[in-house]
C-alpha cells in the first residue's frame, strides 16, 4: 500500500503525497482493508470487518508518442511514379485511447541542387491509427510516398527531414 494512506482518525484512504499515481505504470490498484473493532464490555471480543478496494487509474495525455526506430530510411528509382511507398514509421503512445498524427517537418534539405526545386513538398504522408482493444493503447503507422515522378537522370543525392509525432496531448516525439 505504498501510494496509499488510510487516516487512523478519520479512516479516510487518500494517495499518499509522496507518491504518484501513473497510469502508464500501474492502471489499477485492488487494495485489502481489515478493520477490527475490540469490545471489553460485557466481556473481551474482537470483531473484524474486510473490505477489497479497487481502484482505477484515470489517464492524462502526459507521455508523447515513441517511434518503433531512430531513424528511418528508404530510396527510389529511375522512372518511380509519383506514390510510392518509401517506407512506413510506426510510433506508439502510451496514454490511453490517445490518437497519433504524423507530420513532415517544412524543413527539408538536400545533398544535391538537382533536387532543389523538389524542396517544397516532395513527400506525402498518410497514416492509420489503432487502439487495442484490450490495453487501450494507441499505435499508428505513417506512410511516406513521393510527390514526384522520377523521371529526370540528373536527379542525384538525397533529401533529409524529420517527421514528428504529436499525440492529442500536444506532446511531441520531434
Amino acid at each position: 500500500m505504498e501510494h496509499f494512506l488510510v487516516d487512523k482518525s478519520t479512516g479516510i484512504l487518500k494517495v499518499d503525497p509522496n507518491n504518484v499515481l501513473d497510469r502508464e505504470v500501474y492502471n489499477n490498484y485492488t487494495i485489502g482493508i481489515v478493520v477490527t473493532k475490540k469490545d471489553t464490555k460485557p466481556k473481551y471480543v474482537e470483531t473484524k470487518s474486510f473490505l477489497t478496494v479497487n481502484i482505477k487509474v484515470i489517464d492524462i495525455k502526459d507521455t508523447p508518442p515513441n517511434f518503433k526506430e531512430d531513424i528511418y530510411s528508404g530510396g527510389l528509382l529511375l522512372g518511380d511514379k509519383n506514390g510510392k511507398t518509401i517506407f512506413v514509421v510506426e510510433a506508439t503512445d502510451y496514454d490511453e485511447d490517445d490518437e497519433i498524427t504524423f507530420t513532415i517537418s517544412s524543413d527539408i534539405h538536400t545533398s544535391d541542387s538537382s533536387l532543389n526545386s523538389w524542396v517544397q513538398k516532395p513527400f506525402l504522408m498518410t497514416q492509420s491509427n489503432q487502439i487495442d482493444q484490450v490495453t487501450r493503447i494507441a499505435t499508428a503507422n505513417g506512410t511516406l510516398t513521393n510527390n514526384f515522378d522520377l523521371e529526370d537522370s540528373n536527379m542525384k543525392g538525397h533529401f533529409t527531414f524529420e517527421i514528428k509525432a504529436t499525440d492529442l496531448g500536444n506532446f511531441c516525439t520531434c
